[in-house]
């Protein structure tokens, strides 16, 4: 279910159901992660149901639903997948982050707004991971991604740029 607006300040209206023009394409089998990806639209990720891929399905600036789901991952994993919208004068990015098939975390830097023609390289560490992934960003603008280590630590991750294709430096861990 979900509230919807027609327009900016306008009321809400209750739409019970999702609807995509592809049913076979909707199959998620993990919790919805909604992440604003322009001005007035959402993106929904989640674990596809067969392989554990991570999965986005975008919203059209009309409110309607795009047809077809963009395939992010190719590998799987389990629990939640983390997302963060990040704003700022000069970028417009989306950071995602979630557990890959070994338990690590794995993250990505996306533009927010644009559609995605290839699969993105994902970074992986090495830390074994339990639990979700949460993504914060620091005073520069720049994703931090934090996990629960199985040694019981938080490890953490900082961006070294805040932009579509720069990575992490190192771990630390607290």
């Amino acid at each position: 279910m979900r509230w919807r607006q027609d327009a900016v300040y306008g009321p809400f209206k209750l739409e019970d159901q999702l609807v995509t023009g592809v049913p076979e394409s909707w199959r998620p089998a993990s919790g919805l992660t909604p992440v604003q990806v322009g001005r007035n639209r959402m993106a929904l990720l989640y674990r596809e149901e067969d392989s554990g891929a991570v999965m986005r399905h975008q919203q059209r600036p009309n409110g309607t639903w795009e047809q077809r789901v963009q395939r992010l991952s190719d590998d799987g994993g389990t629990g939640a997948v983390a997302a963060a919208r990040l704003l700022a004068p000069d970028h417009d990015v989306l950071v995602v982050a979630r557990r890959d098939e070994q338990s690590r975390p794995a993250v990505t830097v996306l533009s927010a707004d644009d559609h995605i023609s290839a699969r993105p390289d994902w970074e992986r560490h090495e830390i074994q991971m339990v639990g979700a992934p949460a993504i914060a960003a620091d005073a520069h603008g720049r994703a931090v991604v934090a996990v629960l280590g199985t040694d019981g630590r938080l490890h953490w991750a900082r961006q070294e740029e805040s932009r579509p294709g720069v990575g992490f430096g190192p771990w630390q861990a607290c």
